[in-house]
């Protein structure tokens, strides 16, 4: 989990101890965004302000990710309108790499096993300029 202050600095990093919980102590007087997450469970964000002498507990219920999905597209020339074969398509999510996959000889790509969310996908292939699709 990690603490971010109103002026989006990280405050505090930690892990969870073996009951789940976690403790950031003299914390400075301020609204924070808590943001908690762990492998294949959906993350989750909470805003907090805390005042003169506070104690706050909050309870995060994390939610398994049973089911992944796939993004599948076709890359073509917007000249020629015929397939782009080696395209690389790069799949970010918050402007983090999550994988790069190309383009078959029909332009063609498959991503799979991809936790929900929003991605970011610029495609790029020699000779011609880059384009994003989110």
């Amino acid at each position: 989990m990690e603490i971010v202050s109103s002026q989006g600095e990280i405050i505090a990093s930690s892990f969870t101890n073996e009951s789940g919980q976690y403790v950031v102590p003299e914390l400075p007087l301020d609204t924070y965004t808590t943001f908690v997450s762990t492998d294949n469970y959906l993350d989750q964000q909470r805003a907090v302000t805390l005042e003169s002498n506070q104690f706050i507990s909050e309870r995060f219920v994390v939610t398994f990710i049973t089911k992944l999905g796939s993004i599948t597209s076709q890359v073509i020339n917007t000249e020629t309108k015929q397939p782009t074969q080696g395209a690389t398509v790069t799949v970010l999510n918050d402007q983090k790499l999550v994988v790069v996959g190309f383009t078959d000889a029909k332009g063609n790509f498959t991503i799979n096993e991809l936790h929900p969310g929003i991605y970011t996908i610029p495609v790029t292939a020699d000779g011609f300029t880059l384009e994003t699709h989110r």
